[in-house]
């Protein structure tokens, strides 16, 4: 499936997602609408910090944390609360699902305003829940120790001189046959920091909507032209289809829209997604919404 672009972390991913996240973020290059990236520089720019260690028991069992974020620094003050939000909402949601994890529990109030405290907080709670954890398997004499991955990689994939797009991935792994991928992204509008999710479309479009996103799938993703080929590649049946749990979310090419692992296919098919050009879902999107969209 030659549109598929392959994580070294064993998912599929968007093209332009993929790309940002696994290089972009490393080298610092932005994907920038051309006309207004002098402008857009001026208005939203950002910092990349990380922060990774890792913990042991004594039986040798071991825990490893990576992070790497492109942190807000400057801004108007409501964009700017906006995104660091967004971003420490994501990292404290807890790998294991349950609310009372320590992981989530609340965060000092100027985790908000420095980034390093804040990759440093969750990483050393994301570690020292996961070293109680694993010392439990100390006594248990394994053949081979047990270790757990936790990595983080979030920042702007796209931006604008009107709204900012921020994505951000996590693998995660503790144990089994495999890890767990995740990819969520968010709309910024620069001006005031508003998000834009599921509520950038008009509630009566939808229903077309999810229409376009089955044929995006069948043509774009699993390039099959049968209802019948569809349905082999899926968990479900295709005309239960539902929209993405994750938000779309505005790229270069149009709106992109992303499945999880696991939500409408088998892992092995990685994480379905389609992109639909600005052009055909203008009609679809509220007013305020379609103010964002780049100059055609």
């Amino acid at each position: 499936m030659n549109h598929k672009r392959f994580l070294s972390i064993g998912t599929a991913m968007p093209l332009a997602a993929c790309a940002v996240l696994m290089f972009g973020a490393c080298s610092g290059k932005k994907s920038n609408d051309n006309s207004s990236a002098s402008n857009s520089q001026t208005v939203f720019a950002t910092d990349s910090i990380s922060w990774n260690d890792s913990v042991a028991t004594p039986a040798g069992n071991k825990a490893n944390y990576d992070i790497t974020v492109e942190w807000p620094k400057d801004g108007n003050p409501e964009l700017l609360s906006s995104v660091r939000s967004w971003i420490a909402n994501k990292l404290t949601a807890s790998p294991s699902g349950n609310p009372d994890d320590t992981i989530s529990a609340p965060l000092p109030a100027d985790c908000l305003t420095n980034g390093k405290k804040l990759l440093s907080t969750i990483g050393t709670r994301t570690l020292t829940s996961a070293k109680k954890e694993l010392s439990e398997y100390d006594s248990l004499k394994m053949p081979s120790p047990m270790c757990y991955e936790y990595l983080w990689k979030i920042t702007d994939l796209y931006q604008t001189d009107k709204f900012v797009t921020y994505g951000a991935l996590n693998y995660v792994y503790l144990g089994g046959a495999h890890g767990g991928t995740s990819f969520a992204a968010q709309v910024f509008r620069l001006d005031d920091g508003k998000q834009f999710g599921w509520d950038m479309f008009q509630t009566d479009s939808l229903p077309r909507l999810k229409t376009l996103i089955k044929e995006g799938l069948m043509s774009q993703y699993f390039e099959v032209k049968t209802e019948s080929q569809f349905k082999d590649a899926l968990l479900i049946n295709p005309d239960t289809l539902p929209l993405p749990a994750s938000a779309p979310y505005f790229m270069p090419k149009g709106v992109n829209f992303d499945y999880q692992q696991y939500e409408i296919a088998p892992y092995a098919a990685g994480m379905p997604s389609c992109v639909l050009p600005y052009s055909v879902v203008k009609p679809m999107l509220t007013p305020e919404a379609a103010k964002l969209l780049p100059s055609e």
